[in-house]
């Protein structure tokens, strides 16, 4: 896998790098040195917004089908070590479960006021 990412870092690398030269062998008839130069910079960044669309295309199918892929292991994975995740969900459950104190406060009934005598 390692050896699958250099290779492809490198190649990657020697397209960008032998872009200005390709458009500058392209356009060889030409005789002032400005004009070629910003015909290899322009075609450079043709080739690199070009190459970043392509890159960001790849990623965005590489996502769009590794996201729902993990989804399906985490599932699976859940359903799998159920069995083995109850005892210690339930010891945690019991050890982390905040306690509910039934404290009541009794309220006083309310008096009748005392009529004083006439």
């Amino acid at each position: 896998m390692d050896r699958i990412l250099k290779m492809g870092v490198c190649l990657t690398l020697i397209v960008v790098l032998s872009c200005p030269a390709i458009v500058l062998a392209k356009n060889a008839g030409q005789s002032t040195l400005v004009n070629m130069t910003n015909q290899v910079y322009d075609g450079g960044a043709k080739a690199l917004d070009k190459t970043e669309g392509i890159l960001n295309q790849c990623l965005k199918s590489t996502f769009s089908l590794f996201n729902p892929c993990l989804d399906v292991v985490k599932m699976c994975t859940d359903v799998a070590l159920k069995p083995l995740n109850y005892p210690f969900d339930y010891v945690e459950g019991k050890l982390y479960k905040p306690k509910v104190v039934n404290k009541r406060v009794e309220i006083p009934a309310p008096q009748k006021p005392v009529m004083p005598k006439q």
